[in-house]
């Protein structure tokens, strides 16, 4: 009885940050929850669980964790520089340091690493992180589905699935758009979301879909989730109708099965070539008959030669102008503060100051941040902290994501094969393009699934065999720390 009430104390809280983590449409709703019950947990960990102290001083030491840490301590150290020089804003501190680095990174990545010890059976997550994926892209087909039907209670049931994006004072709904009400978001805010969730989640996809073990005892049902999991998400992918997504996830993609795609020629030349000579001429005659001014693959085709000319560029693909523009003053603000930046969660109340006296061209959304003085501009992870926290708060946290990579790489290469190894190469793909690919699309450091994926990382790579439960007591406890 005590194991499946931990247990299930492990699901709630894990529904929760991955609920929050959803963005505004849903994951607003569930934010004061989200607070309340990790306080609440951490508190009665700090209470009750007497090893809670001696697991953070080893999660601390011997984890890539410290790292995190010691951006942590870097960044008040920034908060309060900029106090001094100035550039310290009070809403901002509230939200991204507050509600931010300290709940949705730190405390995420303490909870779920104790969730992961002591109160989560270790192969049943990888069901649940499963069966939550497959519950997000459920609501994206049946969002498309319903789309299809209008009117009456198929309709009504549509609106609620359906979270329309809000149009800003700045945004004019384009009369020529086509296909836009085939786009989907499932529970997201806005498509672009449910589009980062699809290629940032493809490499754990992949991993456990195309895996040769076992997700679920049945292996029928084992089969069948498998096989639907994996077309959902395409499905999804095409649906988004995305540019930016349709790019990140072709690229990673291709990517995470270079190696097998190289073995694959090698061993099948004759076949490979066969299939070049049938493939390239039914996709010229298949473009040939398509109108690609009809699809949102004109957005891709239509930008890529402005891309070197943002005031062309304004014009053509306002969306993806603006994200580059707000990398560039990101950039020249770290130019301006490369020490210490403008202080952690400053940049959105500095951005109005930096609008105001760019060199650069503004777009509408722009101009509308700048004259109303509201909104946050997206920004690129990378540019994002380098302008808030100068060249050391950048190199401490992405040498964390590193550590991790490296630890799963070395845990992997001596680990039992099995579906959580297959599960954390994919978490370990994950990383390593989210941090690639959010230097060059905006991307928020607050994404509470990465950082519980690093935690089920570290503990797979250092707490797997380490967690013993004495007789009566169901509480773990970490033995053998030399042999960490």
């Amino acid at each position: 009885m005590l194991y499946l009430k931990k247990s299930f104390i492990g699901y709630i809280l894990l529904t929760f940050i991955l609920l929050e983590h959803l963005g505004l449409a849903i994951g607003s709703l569930f934010i004061p929850f989200f607070f309340i019950f990790e306080i609440i947990f951490l508190i009665s960990m700090i209470i009750f669980y007497k090893p809670f102290f001696n697991n953070l001083r080893i999660l601390f030491r011997y984890t890539p964790f410290h790292y995190l840490i010691l951006f942590y301590i870097f960044a008040i150290i920034t908060i309060l520089i900029s106090m001094v020089q100035r550039t310290f804003y009070l809403k901002s501190f509230l939200f991204s340091f507050i509600g931010g680095l300290n709940f949705a990174v730190i405390f995420v990545f303490i909870t779920c690493y104790l969730l992961f010890c002591n109160f989560l059976p270790k192969s049943k997550f990888v069901k649940y992180y499963c069966i939550f994926c497959i519950f997000v892209f459920s609501l994206g087909l049946l969002e498309f589905v319903l789309q299809k039907i209008s009117g009456g209670i198929p309709g009504y049931i549509y609106h609620l699935f359906n979270n329309e994006r809000a149009i800003l004072g700045y945004e004019v709904k384009e009369a020529t758009s086509l296909f836009i009400s085939e786009r989907i978001q499932s529970i997201f805010s806005e498509p672009s979301s449910l589009g980062e969730f699809i290629y940032l989640n493809a490499p754990i996809i992949y991993s456990i879909s195309l895996s040769k073990f076992k997700i679920f005892k049945n292996i029928k049902i084992d089969k069948i989730l498998k096989i639907f999991l994996l077309f959902s998400m395409i499905v999804c992918f095409i649906l988004v109708q995305s540019p930016i997504t349709f790019l990140f996830f072709i690229i990673i993609s291709l990517i995470f099965f270079l190696k097998n795609i190289f073995i694959g020629i090698k061993k099948n030349i004759i076949l490979f070539l066969s299939l070049t000579l049938f493939i390239i001429p039914t996709i010229c005659i298949l473009f040939f008959n398509l109108d690609i001014n009809q699809t949102y693959l004109k957005r891709i085709i239509v930008s890529l030669p402005t891309l070197f000319s943002l005031e062309t560029l304004i014009l053509v693909e306002a969306s993806l102008a603006t994200r580059i523009i707000d990398n560039i003053n990101a950039l020249l603000i770290f130019l301006k503060f490369p020490l210490f930046g403008i202080g952690y969660g400053n940049i959105t109340g500095y951005i109005f100051i930096q609008l105001a006296n760019t060199p650069l061209p503004l777009t509408k959304e722009l101009l509308y941040v700048l004259l109303s003085g509201t909104g946050a501009p997206p920004y690129g992870l990378f540019y994002r902290v380098l302008a808030e926290t100068g060249i050391m708060g950048i190199g401490l946290l992405y040498y964390y994501f590193i550590q991790i990579l490296i630890c799963v790489k070395k845990k992997i290469k001596y680990s039992n094969n099995g579906i959580e190894k297959d599960f954390v190469k994919g978490i370990g793909w994950t990383i390593l393009f989210y941090i690639t690919l959010s230097a060059f699309y905006n991307s928020s450091l607050h994404k509470t699934m990465i950082f519980m994926l690093c935690a089920y990382a570290v503990y797979f790579c250092f707490n797997r065999d380490k967690i013993i439960y004495t007789e009566g007591n169901k509480d773990g406890c970490i033995d053998n720390i030399s042999k960490l």
